[in-house]
């Protein structure tokens, strides 16, 4: 426990994979029971709690989809500090059957690259982007995730990561980084299905998606509702770092059955006008 403990403090600020993996770890030390869950979510709980002593820095949004709050404790690569915390939710689940026969029986963490989204769409057996922009002839394809906690060391374009327990998926991540014009684009979606073994309570507690920005290095971050014409409903959170460093837009909703979250920045200062149409472009290219 002690060094499970350690191992996720260390990456409190590193991929979403890499927490993924802790908590299945986690929850899979000592007996492998069903009924010795629910004590072991309350251990990762209580880490949490530690980590994080919380103070609301906005309300959440009337979307629900993400809000932005001030947390103390261990805020990036195990340093203290404070900082700004991102939150992004997961809420809907897909049937289990939606899922390709393979990525049904998966059983512990498992993670895998790939050379396009649409590889990794076909593994997993759902489509879960058809958006007109992210396919237009402008857009390169980037490889910026670096996964060498995964023993995985050169940058990769896209990659999936698969949780279950007992031979049953419950977690499937896909994440793809891009380039258009200078402009830096991550997308990252996540898609949840019901496991008997796991409330709905703990799914949203465990499969939240989250960015921490200490405060040292963010000179404002904000977060104003959008509605997209495509009928998407949005939180966009614009973090104004200091350094001369370029702003940085996210975007998050679920739909789909799905979590979505989208981060553009400029590759230097003075773009982010365009930065920020291009993120609107990506959120009216959406299709459901």
């Amino acid at each position: 426990m002690t060094n499970a403990y350690r191992k996720f403090m260390k990456q409190q600020h590193m991929s979403e994979q890499a927490k993924q993996a802790f908590y299945y770890n986690l929850q899979r030390t000592g007996n492998h029971k069903k009924h010795s869950f629910i004590p072991k979510i309350a251990i990762v709980a209580a880490c949490i709690l530690i980590l994080v002593s919380a103070t609301v820095y906005a309300a959440e949004n009337i979307f629900g989809i993400s809000f932005v709050k001030v947390i103390t404790g261990v805020t990036s690569n195990g340093q203290s500090g404070t900082g700004y915390e991102v939150t992004y939710p997961v809420f809907d689940n897909r049937p289990l059957s939606d899922f390709s026969e393979e990525i049904q029986r998966v059983d512990g963490y498992k993670l895998e690259t790939y050379s396009t989204w649409q590889q990794a769409e076909k593994k997993l057996g759902i489509t879960l982007v058809n958006n007109s922009f992210l396919q237009g002839e402008m857009l390169t394809k980037a490889y910026a995730y670096d996964l060498k906690e995964e023993g995985i060391y050169a940058p990769v374009h896209c990659y999936a990561s698969y949780t279950g327990e007992d031979h049953q998926l419950y977690r499937a991540e896909i994440a793809a980084a891009y380039g258009y014009k200078n402009i830096h684009i991550t997308i990252r979606t996540i898609v949840t299905c019901a496991h008997p073994a796991i409330s709905q309570e703990e799914m949203q507690q465990m499969h939240g998606s989250s960015v921490i920005y200490k405060t040292e290095n963010v000179e404002k971050i904000t977060q104003e509702q959008y509605t997209a014409a495509n009928g998407v409903k949005t939180t966009v959170v614009t973090v104004d770092q200091i350094g001369g460093k370029p702003t940085r837009y996210e975007a998050g909703f679920s739909a789909n059955g799905a979590s979505y979250r989208i981060t553009v920045n400029g590759s230097r200062t003075g773009q982010d006008e365009e930065a920020k149409n291009t993120l609107i472009q990506i959120l009216e290219g959406f299709v459901f």
